[in-house]
């Protein structure tokens, strides 16, 4: 298996490993919310997703699967769920636009798609770069070409976010997002 080195900088995420919890959910991290990527008219009319429909899984903290700590946080997404949950504001202050890269280590079985994704101090979305790593032309070979497609044991998974007004980032809020498959 090929691996990419997970980088040696410091980790500014608090309670990135899911550690520190109240009531068997992790703290600095918000309950689950629907997520929309694209805006929801175009599938919502096909059928891709259930835009109107509550989510049916759950986020939880789970004991049982685990990276390298005591716990982790488990996504139940079901066909046609889309759900994030979003961290706590990580402060930058940054005195020039930069970018930030955001990591995590990520597990799935039979998923769609699981994403990071970002936001500023503002809410709006920051534009991102995903490098491409060996194990994503596997797609040739009838696999998944995203990272997070399909069914995977745990993987490092990255990408560089920028402000596309090419400002200062003061503050951001990262988006850890899944997706269900399709039900038909």
């Amino acid at each position: 298996v090929v691996q990419e080195q997970v980088p040696q900088s410091p980790n500014l995420m608090p309670n990135a490993s899911f550690e520190q919890a109240k009531a068997d959910y992790p703290n600095g991290w918000s309950p689950q919310k629907k997520f929309h990527s694209i805006g929801p008219t175009y599938y919502i009319w096909t059928d891709w997703n259930h835009a109107f429909a509550p989510l049916r899984g759950g986020v939880k903290l789970d004991r049982l699967v685990t990276h390298s700590g005591e716990q982790s946080l488990r996504f139940d997404v079901y066909p046609g769920d889309e759900k994030y949950v979003e961290s706590e504001a990580i402060v930058l202050n940054q005195a020039e636009p930069k970018v930030v890269e955001v990591g995590a280590f990520v597990r799935a079985d039979k998923i769609h798609l699981i994403d990071v994704r970002a936001v500023d101090e503002n809410g709006l979305w920051l534009a991102a770069y995903r490098p491409r790593q060996p194990e994503y032309y596997k797609a040739n070979q009838g696999e998944g070409f995203l990272f997070g497609n399909g069914t995977f044991g745990w993987r490092y998974v990255r990408k560089f976010f920028y402000s596309a007004a090419n400002r200062p980032i003061q503050s951001l809020k990262v988006r850890l997002c899944a997706r269900g498959a399709n039900g038909h």
